[in-house]
């Protein structure tokens, strides 16, 4: 609670609250927009307007007049009041437009980008003072997109208004980019829109290197706000760094440029998602079902890939859904495909967790059916703008269901999970663990989810433009879609579907199979010899295998099976090594990626006997285990517990049928010191490096055994030991009996986070 909003709001409820042009709001001087709203009120009351509202719109904007030092009245406590919610202090809340109020006027005024302005309130700033909107760097945020705002704010606010400066990029800022370029081209302010219609589309001329405009130092800032300016200098030329961020940005976005040259393509793709659609696409997704003459048509205008529908139909009667027979005209003429799924998916009351489930088992079984192989991907569609909280309610959940089910061993195949929606949409669920790659709705240009945000790094397909397709016996509608090569869709089907049997058999055969694979893992690992295997589970859920849960005090170890590491939600997992089997002698061997023994040796502190028992350890489960890929990962779980996680992903043939599947063994530490931010973003840090966290986890665990033969009440404080050493700590407390222990893994993980 802030003192002065407090206040600010008190004075509000008894200088307005009998007025019925008002709404009265609670007082808990917390700063939010039920506050805001109520300033808005008050500016409109005292500019006599009858009908008030919650916006601070044209007439608001119209009638607010300038208030300047020396003022007093409820003019100036609705500034006062607005700088306290800002953060900023003007003295007081007295109504008197003082040398404080002024300071802090000046200040905010210079945070927005005008340093030497006046301490003296206009409409353009009160409009941004009675908003949410922030003016100094936010988290996340950076110095140069800050720079940008401000500079965009000095330059432009007259044609637009003046945006947030809090170092991030979003929709304001998008939209004020494309103001400012329509100022440059001399379009009338009244005709400015702040999008690209056709008048501003046609006034983008073709910049080569060396010009030197204003425009070109608005595209300089939209490159830094799409991530493309660590090295450009804001000035008005076209230089080699411009040069160099245009090519990176290009190169992401599969955009087929002509070098040293800077027009419609690249200046339409660094601010619309759609970009520029009269260019030319690789892909292409329709709900027409195509027959030879169609696809035929579609490959000779230059498509080599065509997104279709697993299920489904347009409207209420015509089919939309795949057939064999489809895919193999499409096949025929040299087409790939990448799949679709969308029954629903247009509206927010569409997307729950029960519906999860249900699209899940239709979309496994149509691709089942269709004959698809392993690994397809499924792009479950997400046709509508949420917000970040209605995606928090609805979307994850949908996808949350999605992800267990494709867990499941019902999805014989390993199909994975890929999502059609906007880049902000794509991104979140992406970065959530639910889905391996985005098929992005950038041809819906007007969501708020597309606006001011960047492409999702997994994008596979990007969706831009719609138009009526011909070819020789009419037209059908087509989308445009670019494609990036992430994901070169599917060239071919099975021969036949599977029957019923044939799915219950192959998942008894690949279950024993998971089963055998695990003991050997797990036999060669610490403890493995006194773990519980007798009830394992195939779905995705964790197993206690030794420990419990129930009374957590030291080590719990758990096995989880999954599809496959790349569909892991445990996101910091990462491949360290392979296992080779060698044909000659009937055993397998670790290649490591980063050199296990190097970093062992390097540190001169551990006896060549120890060194051997921890590559040995290595050495044991590669001679189990006989084929494979070596993932090491570390974090905190939700509950604040340390874990490390060492998997191998398998990939095996049953019956013909190709397919992968990962098992991991978790020990978890429940003897923690108390954590905070700080450890859980060093962690974070931390998991992107491979490197020490593989060197920890094989050194901690060809130390499990002694620690619970000699001290096995201090197995949790390895624990800390390892969270001391990732935090820069260099406090840790040792016994007698397991010090070498201790000293050893300290200085192996500083060695390698060096």
């Amino acid at each position: 609670m802030d003192a002065m909003v407090l206040a600010t709001q008190k004075w509000l409820n008894s200088t307005y609250g009998n007025d019925k042009r008002f709404n009265r709001i609670t007082e808990d001087g917390l700063t939010g927009w039920n506050t805001i709203y109520a300033l808005r009120r008050a500016l409109q009351i005292e500019e006599n307007i009858t009908e008030t509202s919650n916006n601070f719109g044209d007439k608001t904007y119209s009638l607010c007049p300038n208030i300047n030092q020396g003022a007093t009245g409820n003019l100036v406590y609705i500034v006062q009041g607005g700088l306290w919610c800002k953060g900023y202090n003007p003295g007081g809340l007295d109504g008197i437009y003082g040398n404080a109020t002024y300071t802090a006027v000046k200040k905010l005024k210079s945070d927005m980008g005008f340093p030497t302005a006046s301490g003296n309130m206009n409409k353009d700033i009160m409009r941004g003072l009675l908003d949410m909107n922030a003016f100094t760097l936010l988290r996340n945020g950076t110095d140069k997109i800050r720079s940008v705002q401000q500079a965009i704010n000095y330059d432009y606010y007259d044609y637009y208004r003046i945006v947030p400066c809090d170092g991030l990029y979003g929709r304001e800022l998008n939209k004020a980019l494309i103001y400012a370029l329509q100022k440059e081209f001399g379009i009338p302010k009244a005709s400015a829109t702040g999008t690209f219609g056709p008048t501003t589309t046609s006034s983008i001329k073709e910049y080569s290197k060396g010009t030197s405009n204003k425009i070109i130092k608005i595209v300089k800032y939209a490159l830094i706000c799409n991530g493309y300016g660590e090295n450009i200098t804001l000035n008005n030329t076209y230089d080699d760094a411009m040069e160099n961020a245009i090519e990176q940005f290009a190169s992401f976005y599969s955009l087929n440029r002509t070098a040293n040259v800077c027009g419609k393509l690249i200046i339409m793709g660094l601010l619309s998602s759609s970009g520029d659609t009269s260019r030319s696409a690789k892909a292409c997704d329709c709900a027409t079902i195509l027959d030879f003459d169609k696809a035929l048509a579609l490959k000779n205008a230059g498509y080599t890939h065509v997104g279709r529908y697993l299920t489904g139909t347009v409207g209420s009667t015509t089919s939309k859904a795949l057939t064999r027979a489809e895919l193999n005209e499409i096949f025929r003429v040299g087409l790939r495909v990448f799949t679709i799924y969308q029954d629903g998916g247009a509206s927010s009351t569409y997307f729950n967790a029960k519906q999860g489930k249900i699209d899940a088992e239709k979309a496994v079984a149509a691709a089942n059916n269709l004959g698809f192989k392993e690994k397809t991907i499924i792009y479950f569609a997400v046709d509508y703008d949420f917000t970040y909280d209605q995606m928090l309610k609805k979307v994850v959940p949908y996808f949350k269901e999605i992800k267990k089910y494709f867990a499941r061993s019902i999805n014989m195949k390993n199909f994975r999970i890929g999502i059609y929606a906007s880049r902000y949409i794509c991104t979140c669920i992406s970065n959530y663990g639910y889905a391996s790659s985005s098929f992005v709705a950038d041809m819906s240009r007007g969501y708020s989810g597309n606006l001011g945000y960047k492409i999702p790094n997994n994008w596979a397909f990007d969706q831009f433009n719609e138009y009526k397709f011909s070819y020789i016996n009419g037209t059908f509608d087509l989308d445009k879609v670019a494609y990036s090569g992430r994901y070169i869709g599917e060239g071919a089907i099975n021969a036949l579907p599977n029957t019923f049997e044939e799915v219950l058999d192959f998942i008894a055969k690949k279950r024993k199979l998971q089963r055998s694979r695990a003991i050997d893992f797990v036999s060669s690992l610490p403890l493995g010899s006194s773990a519980d295997l007798s009830n394992m589970n195939f779905d995705g859920k964790r197993t206690l295998i030794y420990g419990n849960s129930f009374k957590p005090d030291g080590l719990c170890i758990w096995l989880q099976f999954n599809s496959g590491f790349e569909n892991d939600s445990s996101k910091f997992l990462k491949k360290v090594g392979a296992i080779n089997f060698d044909l000659e002698s009937g055993k397998g061997s670790i290649n490591w990626q980063n050199n296990l023994q190097d970093a062992l040796q390097s540190l001169n502190i551990f006896s060549s006997q120890r060194m051997n028992d921890i590559t040995a350890l290595a050495s044991k489960t590669a001679v189990e285990v006989k084929n494979g890929d070596v993932y090491t990962g570390l974090t905190l779980n939700l509950s604040g517990n340390l874990e490390l996680q060492y998997g191998i992903e398998f990939k095996e043939i049953i019956d013909d049928t190709t397919f992968t599947f990962g098992v991991k063994v978790i020990y978890e530490f429940y003897k923690l010191k108390n954590t905070n931010s700080f450890v859980a973003e060093r962690i974070t840090e931390i998991q992107t490096q491979p490197g020490p966290v593989t060197a920890v986890i094989m050194a901690t665990l060809g130390a499990l055994d002694d620690l619970l033969n000699e001290a096995p009440d201090y197995i949790g404080n390895l624990s800390t030991v390892i969270i001391d050493v990732f935090t820069d700590e260099t406090v840790v407390e040792t016994l007698a009996v397991s010090a070498t222990i201790f000293i050893g893994i300290l200085c192996l993980a500083a060695m390698c986070i060096i």
